[in-house]
């Protein structure tokens, strides 16, 4: 299943901007939007932080290590780059607030702080803003054309090649953990985690660019299940012509499977699309029945729209900007523009 990691490009026939991101860590910015600003009391603070060649796992350990307090009582909404300058919130306990500033350096600053009544609990954020710099263009007119086209049609809801380890290797261990193969070593809670999202995430990418290559992800299938944008929830698709008008009016958007014993099934052709699915990686129900508090199962967007996308000329190329929600890959948006990574991640 390592070919889940890949990404099919959407606007391929739009050709490739070329140029390298992430050449200097000043290049790749990401700004965390938060889903709640601090209330101004409470038992926890708020931590409006900034760091730069810094992993987010890094900086909860220095803040632990500073506040005198375990990595697990500190909170943060999401995993962030290392290889770039970022700003996002962590939550510390109030009492540490004399004590946290011993954590800033030259590649850890904190910006301003605030009280709040709860811990910081992962995927409580809004999404996250990029800026970033796309050097040595070999086609701007290319580059152009695929952002105007993302900034209509919308963009694949891929999950990055970061979800899976460094070659896949998360993946590798997801795959055996499923298969009633234990590690050879220990391994703590959260790599477990990582490893059983990350084979869902892998199937999720095989779904999502099976339907690109039959010509259906901007289509609606019978059964598909729907994110409704006006109502929050999820629907079934009952008025497969109907619904492609709000498809394209952009009220609704057909989901795929984050497979788990909880998980809303399609029906009619969509259920037989991700039943295919599940047979061919060799998984069973039974399978995702090993770890029913870890595999819940959901449902995620197939396509997301980024916001507020610009491009911006600059005497070191041109700087991109948007806005994407929580859980999509600026990484995939980048390699729909045919830009390439200047350095791997090693986060």
């Amino acid at each position: 299943m390592h070919e889940a990691t890949l990404h099919t490009r959407t606007y391929a026939e739009l050709g490739r901007a070329g140029g390298v991101f992430k050449e200097e860590l000043n290049d790749f910015q990401v700004e965390e939007l938060a889903l709640e600003e601090p209330s101004g009391t409470g038992e926890q603070l708020y931590l409006w932080v900034e760091k730069t060649d810094l992993n987010t796992e890094e900086v909860a350990r220095r803040l632990a290590e500073a506040a005198g307090c375990t990595v697990g009582d500190i909170g943060y909404a999401g995993l962030k780059d290392r290889h770039a300058v970022t700003r996002q919130y962590f939550s510390v306990p109030a009492r540490a607030e004399s004590l946290v500033a011993s954590a800033e350096s030259a590649t850890l600053r904190i910006l301003h702080t605030g009280r709040h009544t709860e811990k910081l609990r992962t995927g409580r954020l809004r999404g996250n803003r990029f800026r970033v710099l796309v050097r040595r263009v070999a086609d701007p007119s290319a580059l152009q054309a695929i952002a105007a086209q993302i900034d209509r049609q919308g963009l694949a809801n891929t999950y990055g090649a970061q979800r899976f380890g460094r070659q896949g290797s998360t993946l590798t261990l997801g795959l055996a953990l499923m298969r009633g193969q234990p590690p050879a070593e220990r391994i703590s809670a959260r790599l477990m985690r990582l490893a059983l999202s990350s084979v869902q995430s892998a199937l999720f990418n095989i779904y999502l660019e099976a339907r690109q290559r039959d010509g259906l992800l901007g289509r609606i299938v019978p059964g598909d299940v729907l994110e409704d944008a006006r109502l929050g929830m999820l629907v079934w698709s009952v008025n497969a012509t109907l619904e492609q008008a709000r498809y394209e009016r952009r009220e609704v958007v057909p989901t795929g499977p984050m497979f788990g014993l909880k998980m809303r099934w399609p029906q009619r052709d969509a259920l037989v699309r991700e039943e295919l699915i599940l047979s061919r990686a060799g998984i069973s129900v039974r399978d995702l029945a090993r770890f029913p508090k870890l595999m819940h199962g959901t449902r995620r967007a197939l396509v997301v729209y980024p916001s507020e996308l610009h491009l911006t000329p600059d005497a070191n190329g041109t700087w991109l900007s948007f806005v994407l929600p929580s859980g999509s890959y600026a990484t995939v948006l980048l390699e729909e523009l045919g830009v390439d990574e200047a350095q791997a991640t090693d986060d």
